[in-house]
């Protein structure tokens, strides 16, 4: 197979993956999505917060490179288990598609890989490519051209990392949970301010209470 062939088939492969997500996006189940985070947000969290305090011990005493690492690797967990993987349940995928997807939004290398995630989130009306840092620079863009590659030159080709990639990184995991894990969990009726936890869902409308208990689960088992 020549090079063009590859390049061929990368893209025809890519496309066809896209129009898969586009299928399943048309057909997810609230509720499916509802049961998965409820059931698995507990675990999922708490795995994102050690990694999360890991990567802002490091970050203080200056080891940039092991910070930037575990930050992109908590941005990781995010993305697969609080979004990809809902998603792929909710679509009654296999778990295999949430790996496909990290892959091709982490690797970015074609115009329809980097489209993948901000297409998901648009589905509970959250523009990725709208949300800013403090910087004022867009998080999508500072993900896919400086965090992500920054990161793989640091595993890859044992390259430093800046202390501000490092606290850039940082910051991304915190406005990721802020600004897409919360407003997706509450599209689907899940509002953890009012319990504290995921496993325990209540509902007020109408003038009328509920309050559902999921038994906990734990999605790295």
């Amino acid at each position: 197979m020549s090079e063009y062939d590859e390049f061929d088939y990368a893209n025809m492969q890519a496309e066809y993956e896209a129009e898969l997500i586009d299928k399943a996006i048309a057909e997810l189940s609230t509720d499916s999505i509802r049961w998965y985070l409820a059931t698995n947000g507990d675990s999922i969290e708490k795995r994102v917060d050690t990694v999360l305090k890991e990567a802002e011990n490091l970050f203080d005493n200056g080891h940039f490179g092991p910070s930037l690492i575990a930050a992109v690797t908590s941005i990781e967990i995010i993305f697969r288990f609080f979004v990809l993987r809902p998603i792929v349940h909710g679509a009654f995928l296999s778990d295999e598609w949430a790996q496909i997807l990290l892959d091709r939004i982490v690797s970015g290398r074609s115009y329809i890989d980097r489209k993948l995630l901000p297409k998901v989130v648009k589905y509970w009306s959250i523009d990725i490519e709208k949300i800013k840092l403090s910087a004022g620079c867009g998080l999508w863009s500072e993900l896919i051209k400086k965090v992500w590659p920054n990161r793989n030159d640091v595993v890859h080709k044992a390259s430093e990392a800046s202390q501000e990639m490092a606290k850039i990184a940082i910051e991304c995991v915190h406005v990721i949970m802020k600004e897409i894990v919360i407003p997706l969990a509450l599209s689907v009726g899940i509002d953890k301010s009012k319990t504290g936890v995921w496993h325990i869902v209540k509902n007020e409308s109408s003038g009328e209470y509920s309050e559902k208990y999921y038994r906990m689960a734990d999605p790295f088992r």
